[in-house]
């Protein structure tokens, strides 16, 4: 019988323990705590009855009451004002971000696709024909040397034909820099060495100095390139719009209006098309110096050996 009672308590404890929840949820105020109703005191009291005394078995089922008691308010433990506060400003942030998401992801597809349309119609296959590269003009160490400059050839590095070299009024010379094989369709030519130029670009709104590194390549129709070595240090870019091209220098606001060119760049005086390769220490073989020194030391040791004999 106490056992049934307990059992009996323990439901009425949990109804009402839920019945108290839905109720304080809804209330306003929530000012009031969570106590004990009387029903809940009432099953206590009758839990604890003198007939307990009389048996010895129903001890260990009164001591395990206030523990699954315990657990059912740890399950569920009841809001005060400042969770409930906490908890609107939680929902209510996650609710924004979610309408910010989606309002950004419709933004996203209402802007649409733009596709832009092609300058001049060719027949397919044929879209590289009549293309040329961009060209501009500079002057070379003063204002005395003009030369005319590629500025969109895709060169790795700077190159100057010899022939623009050689006539050149304040000519520099030639130092040593390294091993570059330029690759053509007949064969391939090695070429090793630089000149320092400063080039100067008149501006509308002034000049611009340059200080770059050419590589001489003898017989290359193009008078000088300029590659992307020092196109990428010095920031130049090329704005092409409604059919003409501008070359910025960097962040200074100077630009210069470059044309197209009529020369075929990376080719040389016979038409055969140049490529630039950088020739790798396995492919230099030993320096000069290092294979003088060899011979100098076998013949120093043939000669000792000599004198032995």
């Amino acid at each position: 019988m106490v056992r049934t009672r307990l059992a009996e308590a323990e439901l009425e404890d949990l109804q009402a323990q839920d019945e108290y929840e839905d109720l304080y949820c809804c209330a306003c105020t929530g000012e009031e705590d969570f106590h004990i109703t009387q029903e809940d005191s009432a099953s206590t009291s009758s839990s604890s009855h003198p007939e307990s005394a009389t048996s010895e078995e129903p001890e260990p089922a009164t001591t395990e009451e206030p523990t699954n008691r315990s657990k059912t308010f740890l399950a569920k433990p009841a809001l005060n004002r400042r969770s409930r506060r906490r908890l609107a400003r939680e929902i209510q942030t996650s609710s924004s971000l979610i309408r910010s998401y989606n309002a950004t992801v419709a933004d996203t597809h209402n802007q649409g696709l733009i596709e832009l349309r092609k300058g001049m119609e060719r027949p397919p296959g044929c879209t590289f024909l009549g293309s040329k590269a961009t060209k501009t003009a500079a002057t070379v160490n003063g204002f005395e040397d003009g030369i005319p400059i590629i500025v969109d050839s895709g060169s790795d590095i700077t190159l100057i034909s010899e022939q623009a070299w050689k006539s050149l009024a304040s000519k520099p010379k030639i130092r040593n820099g390294q091993n570059i094989r330029l690759l053509q369709v007949t064969g391939s030519t090695q070429i090793s060495g630089y000149v320092p130029l400063d080039l100067y670009f008149h501006c509308s709104e002034g000049l611009v100095k340059l200080a770059v590194e050419a590589y001489v390549v003898k017989g290359m129709s193009t008078p000088f390139i300029l590659g992307n070595d020092f196109q990428s240090q010095y920031s130049l870019s090329l704005i092409r719009k409604e059919g003409k091209a501008t070359l910025c220098f960097g962040d200074t606001g100077r630009n210069l209006e470059v044309t197209e060119s009529s020369f075929r760049q990376l080719q040389d005086q016979e038409g055969n098309v140049l490529r630039v390769h950088l020739v790798g220490a396995e492919e230099q073989g030993l320096p000069r110096h290092s294979s003088t020194r060899r011979r100098k030391y076998h013949r120093g040791k043939s000669k000792g050996d000599r004198e032995l004999v």
